[in-house]
């Protein structure tokens, strides 16, 4: 499905848009219709809203649809039914205030090895997978 994104800029610092345009410090923006998208301002770094269509991560809601949002490495996402509205004011703070959709902060770590996946169980196929056969685990001296 699809959503859109506005964004009140209540800093004193202006902010890009992925397709070039600038929000200038008070003004308002509103996107068309998202897939992917993000806005980026030199004083306080990029947010960014990923399209996650009917995929569920830990900790969400019930509704079909999904947007990731990822802002100085904490991770919300908001979710709907039909087309979503999601708004985004960044205050003199430099917070980022959300609301619009079914809001949920979310934890997924930006660095994830092999091993990480093994523990949490989401590698199957690997030999040292927890659910993995004992016959097919590697022996240890």
């Amino acid at each position: 499905m699809s959503y859109f994104v506005t964004i009140v800029n209540s800093t004193d610092a202006p902010m890009t848009t992925k397709d070039g345009q600038t929000i200038a410090a008070g003004d308002t923006w509103r996107s068309g219709v998202n897939g992917n998208t993000y806005v980026h301002s030199e004083e306080f770094g990029s947010v960014s809203f990923r399209d996650i269509a009917d995929q569920h991560i830990g900790g969400d809601t019930d509704e079909t649809w999904g947007v990731l949002i990822s802002y100085n490495g904490q991770h919300m996402v908001g979710r709907y039914e039909g087309g979503g509205e999601l708004h985004v004011t960044f205050n003199n703070r430099l917070q980022a205030e959300l609301s619009g959709m079914n809001l949920r902060r979310v934890r997924l770590d930006s660095l994830v090895s092999d091993h990480d996946k093994l523990l949490a169980g989401t590698v199957r196929d690997a030999p040292d997978a927890p659910d993995a056969p004992t016959e097919s685990r590697p022996e240890t001296s």
